[in-house]
């Protein structure tokens, strides 16, 4: 029995993406990730913790606040030294190290590509992924596919993604000025 779940990711509205069997549930001072039936399928130390796409699931160390991976039986298989990272879509997640750009990293941890000049970036869907620049009128929104080849230059002042169904980026703001 698998449960369909919604997940908040990098402060951005709910999105529905990915069935899952285990959910994160947070004690005083650990993360368990139970089953469907309140069963305990493993314990850690993470002050913060998602749920499993792409079967990792990104976990937050409670210690230095920085942030890595672990499989479904709760091994880390990336270590967390990220100030920033987002879940696993379409075998991509998006890490940043600190004072360096983000990096699109696959999820045997090998790096995919890096945005020098990204501010921020969301996750990978349909095959593309938003990415914000610092312009001298503000912040503009693009998007790249998998191989960071713009898609859509960097011209909006806003994207959203829907919050039902598979994740897409239909809404585009664009600027007043």
């Amino acid at each position: 029995d698998v449960y369909k779940r919604q997940c908040q990711c990098g402060g951005q509205d709910s999105h529905f993406l990915s069935d899952t069997k285990y959910i994160p549930v947070f004690s005083e001072d650990s993360c368990q990730y139970i089953d469907h039936g309140d069963n305990l399928h493993f314990t850690g130390a993470y002050s913060d913790a998602s749920l499993f796409y792409d079967n990792m699931a990104l976990i937050c160390n409670q210690s230095d606040k920085k942030w890595g991976y672990i499989d479904d039986s709760g091994e880390l298989q990336y270590p967390a030294v990220y100030t920033r990272a987002t879940i696993f879509n379409e075998n991509r997640a998006w890490v940043v190290r600190p004072d360096e750009a983000p990096c699109a990293i696959d999820t045997k941890g090998r790096l995919q590509l890096t945005l020098t000049r990204a501010s921020k970036v969301m996750i990978f869907c349909e095959g593309m992924a938003a990415f914000a620049q610092k312009e001298k009128k503000g912040e503009r929104w693009g998007f790249i596919d998998k191989s960071g080849t713009p898609v859509i230059k960097p011209l909006y002042k806003d994207v959203k993604p829907l919050s039902s169904g598979p994740v897409s980026y239909t809404h585009l703001t664009l600027p007043t000025t």
